[in-house]
Formats: structure tokens, sequence, C-alpha cells
């Protein structure tokens, strides 16, 4: 085993900042260039920053050296670019989680009442039930300050809202959580027919997808990056006429393959212009910030183009 040591690292400035930087060997713009990166740290946490230039430092050096070349816009552009990109699949997934909630509740209310909060109803223990209600929607209703909750609560006796009033307070992970560890089989697959996919495989898509979800709403960065939960690829897809070139080069880790994910449950849902205009959206943003598809994941062989040209085929 490893034996640690203390971390010291003593604080600096600014203007420090952006000197290390520059000995480094970023290129700037002259003594404005400077003022400009100072600038930049005064806005946006030095740390934060330093995540888009690991990409660009000489990893033969010890002393983290900048590649010759490397300039402050490439690096900016690369922040600004995964910033615009978190926000188009924010929107994206933002349209599979409303649909989830809405047959989450269509399924659970017409199969079990509109007060579906009793464990016989579930696919899971007594224990593991009373944890999902007692710590996440009991919580959730007492933490809400909607309007309709405190009404509902205030005029009527029932400690708990009807279901299509409490999924709505439920995070993403939550219910994706209630989908693949409480609901039963049968549930499940009701609301797997509306997706045309296997409850299995829609488990871990969900569960992806709300990762990335928390991933874009919390900053974190996305370009060059895999994710820690992988999605299954179904065989339905891979042998597919339309989707099967494209799933079957997935790395089920990469954001490349949530892209595929998105644009089958839009379609699944009738809702393919909205997968169209995400690619579109996509490829504006790479294409404003000059970044590589290869960065999302994409292999050598497929490109947003390829996407778009497949999904305006239907």
């Amino acid at each position: 085993m490893m034996n640690k040591v203390s971390y010291f690292k003593p604080f600096i400035t600014f203007e420090e900042q952006a000197q290390l930087l520059i000995d480094r060997g970023l290129i700037i713009h002259k003594e404005s260039g400077k003022q400009s990166l100072i600038e930049t740290f005064r806005t946006l946490n030095f740390f934060r920053f330093n995540g888009y230039c690991n990409r660009y430092y000489n990893d033969e050096s010890k002393s983290h050296e900048f590649y010759p070349g490397t300039t402050f816009k490439r690096i900016w552009n690369d922040y600004v670019g995964d910033m615009r990109l978190r926000g188009v699949l924010m929107e994206a997934i933002q349209e599979i989680e409303i649909s989830l909630r809405s047959q989450m509740a269509n399924v659970l209310g017409s199969e079990h009442g509109i007060y579906p909060y009793k464990s016989e109803y579930y696919g899971c223990t007594d224990y593991a039930w009373n944890e999902m209600y007692i710590n996440h929607i009991l919580k959730a209703i007492s933490n809400s300050k909607e309007a309709s909750i405190t009404n509902f609560l205030e005029r009527y006796s029932n400690p708990v809202p009807p279901i299509w009033m409490t999924i709505e307070l439920l995070s993403f992970g939550e219910i994706s959580a209630l989908y693949s560890r409480y609901l039963n089989k049968y549930d499940k697959k009701a609301i797997a027919v509306v997706y045309g996919l296997p409850s299995i495989i829609l488990t871990t898509w969900f569960h992806s997808l709300s990762v990335l979800r928390n991933r874009c709403a919390h900053h974190a960065k996305i370009l060059d990056t895999n994710s820690t939960t992988g999605i299954k690829i179904p065989k339905v897809l891979t042998s597919d006429s339309r989707y099967g070139t494209f799933i079957r080069e997935a790395s089920p880790y990469s954001l490349y393959a949530n892209i595929i994910a998105l644009c089958y449950l839009e379609e699944s849902l009738k809702q393919n212009e909205k997968s169209i205009g995400m690619i579109a959206k996509l490829k504006k943003e790479l294409n404003d910030c000059d970044i590589e598809e290869s960065r999302l994941g994409f292999p050598d062989n497929i490109s947003l183009d390829m996407i778009e040209e497949m999904l305006k085929k239907k």
C-alpha cells in the first residue's frame, strides 16, 4: 500500500495564476492578453480552467509545460464549447426526463390507484420500499415549496399527494432508481413498451442519462470525458437497418453512446424533429468553437452529418 503524504501548495493570486500559465508556455496576445487571462480568473476558478489545459500539457514534461503553439484562445474555445454542448444535451435530456415522469405516473396510477405508495405494488422488499418512500418521496414532499403541493397538504387530510403530483418532485436520478430498483416487472415492461426497448436496457439508459444530466447541471467537463456508467447496447438495435451502424460502433461509456440513445428515445416518442434539432445544435457549437467530434467519443468512421442524414430518412 502506497504511503500517503500531506498535500500542500501555496495560495497564488489571480496575477500569479496568469503568470504561471504564461511561464508554462501558454501563448497570449502581448500584455493585453495577460490582463485578459487575469480577468478570466476573477470569474472562472483556476482549477476549473486548468482542467481544460490538461489536454495541452506535454506528458513528457515534469513541469506542466504546454505543447508548442498552445494558445489561450484554443483553451478558451474548449471551455466555451463544453459549456454550450452541456446546454444542448441538457435540453434534450429534459425531454426524456419529462416523458418518463409522465409514463411513470400513468402506469402507477392506472395499475395501483392515485396513491400507489404501498410496498405490495412494487418488486422490492418492504425495507427497500420504505427507504424510497421515507428518504425520497416523503422528503421531497416535505421540502417542496410548490404552491400545488402546499395547497394540497393544507386542504386535504392525505399525507401524500396523488402520484401525478408527487412524481414531479423527484429528481431524474430518483425516478431512474424508482424504475430500475423498485417497480415490479409488469410495470417496468408497460413503460418500456413506450420506448420500444427491453426494460433491462432502459434501466441502463435512464441511469446513464441521469448521470450525464447531473454533470451538465453542475458544470462538469464533458469534452474528452467518458462516463462512469455505461449503457447496454441491445441486439434489437445492432441489427436495426437505420441505427445498427451507429450503435454497433458505440463505446458504452462514451458521450457518443448517450447521444445515440437520446436520438432513439426521442424518435420512439414521435419527436424525431427534436433529435434532428439536437444534432444540428451540436454541429453548430462544435464548428463555432473548432472542436473535433472525436472529443465526444465519436468513432473515426461516424460523424454528426451521418447521424443527421439517417434521422432525416425516417
